[in-house]
């Protein structure tokens, strides 16, 4: 079966062209050499989960790279996200949410919605550990 075929049911897209374009050829996969946090959503027992990383330079994300195990609305959400996030401010990120996300890549089918969810989760626990890590470093340095 061809992509064109794998993404429609009854003739019907199932995937969006964003969520196509981004599973083929994703974005920012892979780990980062030195990354400020990283965050983690889902489970690896139970095949659904996600990393992402970032790196921060004054409150600004500079590079984000994810992995993931999953299915093609996975693996766009991490390449979508992970795009979007360079550049932004850690307040901006925070302030994009899941069904931002869903929007964004021109919507998931129910089953598949968890996909955002996931991405979104990770790349709120990598800001947390970046910003965790920071004020630690802060503790020490002034000690």
């Amino acid at each position: 079966m061809d992509a064109a075929a794998a993404q429609t049911v009854y003739g019907h897209p199932l995937f969006s062209d964003t969520v196509m374009e981004h599973f083929v050829h994703p974005r920012n996969a892979g780990r980062l050499q030195d990354p400020s946090g990283e965050g983690w959503s889902g489970s690896v027992e139970d095949g659904r989960f996600m990393r992402i990383q970032v790196c921060l330079e004054e409150d600004r994300i500079v590079e984000a790279g994810f992995g993931t195990y999953g299915c093609a609305p996975a693996i766009a959400s991490g390449s979508f996200l992970t795009e979007w996030a360079c550049g932004k401010t850690v307040c901006e990120a925070i302030a994009f949410g899941a069904e931002d996300l869903l929007s964004a890549l021109g919507g998931l089918p129910q089953a598949r919605r968890y996909c955002a969810t996931l991405a979104m989760e990770a790349l709120h626990a990598a800001l947390l550990d970046a910003k965790r890590k920071e004020i630690e470093r802060r503790e020490e340095s002034a000690a």
